[in-house]
């Protein structure tokens, strides 16, 4: 880990929590505050932080492939 990436963290953290009070706020707003609308964000939110996660290990690892060759 990097210096500033508790920072960085920190920051995505707080993103995350803004964002799915935005989505939730405008469910809310427009009267469709349902399950099935809900269980999207959840889903929505679970991608957010997997797009993060991928984010981060290729900023500290690089782009890896892993490929067979006929050899």
């Amino acid at each position: 880990m990097k210096e500033g990436d508790g920072l960085a963290k920190k920051k995505r953290e707080t993103l995350r929590k803004e964002v799915e009070e935005s989505l939730k706020e405008q469910l809310q707003a427009k009267g469709a505050d349902i399950d099935l609308f809900n269980d999207q964000i959840k889903d929505y939110m679970t991608m957010w932080d997997l797009k993060g996660m991928l984010k981060d290990d290729i900023q500290e690892n690089g782009l890896r492939l892993n490929y067979a060759t006929a050899n």
